[in-house]
């Protein structure tokens, strides 16, 4: 069939506009994935920083400290240890109702790691403040995962909406 009727051209246009939008939406969506990929990494690598550093003042006081500051640490590693496996539900799945009990999670050790440093006593001020920025910045890692996803599904539906007109005016064209 030669494509010389007015409305052929104008599908034509249309399946141009359709492509273009459908090109936009696939580099939306790989933006997307790599930004999740990289909330990743940063939620692995603050969440490493903020245990290691909350178990050497463990260590410490195992061998120095009062049962009470022993005590306290250990919660603290046990609530760092229950945000992470949130997190992980929340990533792993995908699911956006996983992730407010993640977020809760990750509030309750941040709450609990600021007073930290009252029970353990001014050397471990530093550290634990140290422990205490790398989890804020493992919460907005997991923002940041939050939006990638969102991206990602805005991107999806975007590319499925264009693919499907492409595979419409197309049938149009070819009929």
């Amino acid at each position: 069939k030669v494509i010389a009727q007015p409305e052929d051209i104008a599908m034509l246009d249309q399946l141009q506009a359709a492509s273009s939008e459908y090109r936009r939406g696939y580099q939306a969506l790989i933006q997307a994935l790599q930004t999740r990929e990289a909330s990743r990494d940063k939620l692995g690598a603050n969440a490493d920083r903020a245990v290691a550093l909350v178990s050497q003042a463990e260590a410490a006081m195992r061998q120095d400290g009062s049962t009470a500051q022993y005590s306290a640490v250990v919660e603290q590693g046990k609530l760092l240890q229950q945000a992470r496996y949130q997190v992980r539900g929340y990533t792993y799945s995908g699911k956006a109702d996983a992730q407010q009990p993640a977020l809760a999670a990750i509030d309750q050790a941040l709450a609990a790691l600021a007073n930290l440093p009252d029970t353990l006593g001014d050397t471990w001020r530093t550290p634990l403040q140290q422990a205490n920025t790398a989890f804020q910045a493992y919460r907005a890692a997991v923002s940041e995962y939050s939006q990638a996803q969102a991206a990602s599904a805005t991107a999806l539906e975007q590319m499925a909406r264009h693919g499907n007109l492409l595979l419409d005016v197309s049938n149009q064209l070819s009929a």
